[in-house]
Formats: structure tokens, sequence, C-alpha cells
């Protein structure tokens, strides 16, 4: 509802509904790529016939398969409790198909997968199996794995998962900006590249922006 709902207030925010950007968080990573998935869905199925498409959706450390969350008891009961269990816990199979993300692929979504590779709550495996049956029905997905990191470092402000969401977010967004705003985020993230001591951390995030912000011969000076 309120994804849709822009539309109706774009002009009075100067908002481009053309140009939507979802980032979620672990449960909030699932709604967001379920975001960006609603043109499957049947007529009649709740947020069928959507009225906005995100052009990207950011999922940090998202429950992307419902059905394996469901099997595996990762999260305990928040599956049920989500697809309205009354049962003790059992869940309808049917509710899968519309709701987890991972059978509702293909979708022509933009899609960003950031996961920590210590990440105890949600497994990095569901992000990797999302991203294999994703590049398997042509979907434009990135999975980034992040050393050294866990599920609740997104959430704090000076970790690498932080930084990572918001140098995705910018390289998305940068093509619009000012040649002064992309000179000031290519200094932001040769600052950040700077402060990175991990060698894996400082490989990944390379070969993420090197080519957008030109950070491979230049990794050392902010």
């Amino acid at each position: 509802a309120a994804m849709d709902y822009i539309p109706k207030i774009a002009s009075e925010y100067a908002v481009d509904p053309t140009n939507v950007v979802v980032i979620g968080h672990s449960a909030g990573g699932h709604l967001a790529a379920w975001t960006g998935m609603r043109t499957s869905l049947p007529s009649g199925a709740v947020g069928a016939n959507p009225q906005i498409i995100p052009s990207l959706v950011i999922s940090q450390s998202g429950v992307l398969d419902l059905r394996q969350a469901y099997e595996k008891f990762i999260g305990g009961y928040a599956v049920p409790s989500l697809l309205g269990s009354s049962q003790g816990g059992r869940v309808d199979p049917v509710k899968f198909p519309p709701t987890s993300p991972y059978e509702m692929l293909p979708t022509k979504t933009k899609l960003v997968l950031l996961h920590p590779e210590k990440d105890q709550a949600v497994p990095l495996e569901m992000s990797e199996r999302f991203h294999r049956r994703a590049q398997e029905t042509g979907c434009d997905c990135t999975l980034q794995k992040i050393p050294g990191e866990g599920h609740f470092h997104f959430l704090q402000e000076d970790t690498q998962s932080r930084h990572l969401t918001m140098a995705y977010l910018q390289q998305f967004l940068e093509p619009g900006a000012s040649k002064k705003h992309h000179e000031r985020e290519n200094k932001g993230m040769k600052a950040f590249v700077a402060a990175t001591n991990d060698p894996d951390i400082l490989r990944a995030t390379q070969d993420a922006f090197s080519e957008k912000f030109s950070l491979k011969n230049d990794t050392t000076s902010p």
C-alpha cells in the first residue's frame, strides 16, 4: 500500500516514481525483495497489479526464501506468523509461491544482495542460493559477501556493511548527479578504502566499485 501511494504524492514531494530504490534488512530484506517481484502475482493476490516497481532493491541479509526459512526454523515462528498460521506454526504450502521472493523470480528489478559471511541469524547460503536462481532466470542480480561481519552490522554506523550499502546506493543514483557530487563520492570511496585494513574487504570493494570510482590505481590516499 505504501509503495502504490508514491504516485499520489510524487509531485508534492518532487519524487520520481520511475526511479524508486527499496532497501531492507533481514525480514525487511524479504519485504524489499517482494516489492520488486509483484508483477508475477496473479490478479486478486495481495500486492498484485502494482502501481510502482522499484528500479533497485538492496537486500541486507534478507530472508529471501520463506519456504527454506520455515523448514529450517530460521527466525523461529516469524514465517508462520507472517503467513497467518493458526495451527501451531504449520504453514499451508500454497502460501509460499506468492510471498517468497525465491519462488517469485524472475524480475526486471535490479537486485543487490549484501550478506555478511559471519551472519548467525540468516545464513549466507540463502542469498547464495537466491543469487544462483536469479542468474539462471536472467535477472540483474549482484551478490556481495562481506567478510568479518555479522547480521546486525548493517544497523551500526561505522561498518563495512553500512558503507557498502551506501556505496551501492550512490553508485545507482550517481548518473544523475553533478560533477561536483561525483567528485565528492569518489573522494569518500577512496577514504573508505584507505581506512580498510582487511584485504578481503579491499578486494571486494575494489571489484565492485573500481570502474565507477577509479580506485584501481589509488587505494591509499583519501
